[in-house]
């Protein structure tokens, strides 16, 4: 199950997440890798993140507050109960367009729904593939849209090569 969603929130609920997010206010934390099989010495794997909610549990933070809206709305279009886990984040300019270690995000034990909301349009497509590593779907960034898979099936993404950023929200929905 691969299932896009584009439009997702208002515009102007959209416009005060890209200000906050992309113009320098947000507290964005440094990620020497920004998937688990990525090895921390690869120079490319890096980028920029902030938890929104860990294990079922929202972060006491304005960043968390102002997601909330858009989560329950993630839960609502998804048909899943729980937040288990959320992050925004930010992969920077890359000539050449590194693509990121293919992972899954949660363990294989932990059946859950794999979510991404596009905060801006950028480069970088999100790739999702089936368990013996056939291409099932490329997912291009575009703002306000929201991509939803089956977390068990491995993905990546790319850091952009025409653009300064790609940021989203990866959500995890038990």
């Amino acid at each position: 199950m691969i299932e896009i969603f584009d439009d997702l929130i208002p515009y102007s609920y959209l416009e005060d997440i890209q200000n906050y997010f992309l113009n320098g206010n947000a507290p964005w934390t440094f990620m020497p890798s920004m998937t688990y099989g990525e090895e921390e010495g690869d120079m490319e794997s890096f980028g920029l993140s902030i938890s929104i909610c860990n294990h079922g549990r929202f972060e006491q933070t304005y960043q968390a507050t102002l997601l909330k809206g858009l989560l329950y709305t993630i839960l609502e279009q998804t048909g899943q109960k729980e937040i288990f886990r959320s992050r925004i984040d930010m992969t920077l300019y890359n000539p050449d367009g590194y693509r990121h270690e293919v992972h899954t995000d949660l363990p294989d034990n932990m059946k859950n729904i794999t979510t991404i909301f596009y905060v801006n349009d950028s480069d970088g497509d999100t790739l999702i593939y089936n368990d013996t590593g056939h291409l099932l779907k490329a997912v291009k960034p575009r703002q306000n849209r929201l991509l939803v898979f089956d977390g068990s099936l491995p993905h990546t993404g790319h850091s952009p090569s025409n653009h300064k950023s790609r940021v989203l929200i990866n959500t995890n929905c038990m």
